[in-house]
């Protein structure tokens, strides 16, 4: 490419092409009522050139900038990381690109929501378990979102907001079963996430609905949120050799190591009474033994990614 090109303007496309600005313009923004032969053409010297389209031009313009945001709360949890790498797949097969930003709670989720839709920065938005609080107040941005792995009801509130989750309920029915019924645990406890986190809720609620259906275990909860810290401190009443449940059943693989780690410190053949469940199925449970539910994270990131070009 000649660093001439590097230049190059709509018009400029546009006057090679034999075709208008606006026409150009389209094209660039995969609008539908573009011929085939006009899209080739101008596609065809777009890439000859290595043209690109100052995205905050193209907002200001009244297009598409080609970006998808993408707001999550933490970046050091595999899950996150797989649901980011299929949102990505799905937002490079429609030939666009992601902008990645994270979050620390829901004021500041609002405020790069704010951001990204006064400023045109993007043309959708992937929340990716937003928390709870979120949704608190109803709010309305000019792009659609949607939620990944969360679907509270609230949401229904915000304008163009669709959800796609996960069905916590038969899976937590499906490990609390295989437990009770094929390691013979008579007693449980749920380590489970925070409050303000979706999935997390819902796993709490459809680990006491699936206990209940044994009438002779006793079943328990804790609230451990995301920190190592966290999950030691709510579940020191229950990891002491003399308080051990059959089983532990945690509402993330993270959580799951927690508990294994803190075994350890306790006699072998004590701790091998204590079964222990994960959740997410990360690459690395086969290497500890670790019992996980299947989260097919890659495949909600491409779902929520479509769901938002759908309404694009």
């Amino acid at each position: 490419m000649d660093e001439g090109d590097k230049s190059l303007t709509l018009k400029d496309i546009a006057r090679m092409a034999g075709t208008s600005v606006s026409t150009v313009s389209r094209v660039l923004s995969n609008h539908p009522r573009i011929s085939e032969n006009t899209r080739r053409r101008v596609m065809a010297l777009v890439e000859e050139h290595g043209f690109e389209l100052n995205p905050a031009a193209r907002a200001l313009a009244g297009g598409r900038t080609g970006l998808i945001g993408v707001l999550a709360s933490n970046i050091g949890s595999g899950f996150f990381a797989e649901v980011i790498h299929g949102i990505d797949r799905m937002t490079r097969w429609q030939k666009g690109h992601i902008m990645c930003s994270f979050a620390t709670d829901y004021r500041d989720y609002h405020t790069m929501l704010r951001r990204m839709s006064s400023r045109g920065q993007v043309d959708g938005v992937v929340l990716v378990a937003p928390p709870a609080q979120l949704f608190a107040q109803p709010m309305a941005f000019d792009f659609p979102l949607v939620c990944c792995a969360s679907a509270p009801p609230e949401a229904s509130r915000w304008y163009h907001c669709d959800s796609i989750t996960f069905d916590n309920r038969e899976a937590m029915i499906r490990i609390v079963d295989r437990l009770v019924h094929e390691r013979g645990c008579r007693h449980l406890v749920h380590a489970g996430g925070p409050d303000d986190n979706f999935d997390a809720l819902e796993r709490r609620a459809a680990f006491v609905q699936a206990a209940s259906r044994h009438a002779h275990i006793r079943a328990e909860t804790a609230s451990c949120g995301y920190e190592t810290n966290d999950v030691n401190r709510a579940l020191d009443p229950w990891l002491d050799a003399g308080t051990l449940p059959d089983g532990f059943v945690a509402w993330n693989d993270a959580t799951a190591v927690c508990i294994l780690e803190r075994l350890k410190s306790l006699p072998e053949e004590t701790r091998k009474t204590v079964a222990v469940t994960g959740w997410d199925d990360d690459p690395m449970d086969g290497l500890i033994g670790l019992t996980s539910v299947r989260m097919p994270m890659r495949e909600m990131g491409e779902h929520a990614a479509r769901l938002l070009y759908e309404r694009l």
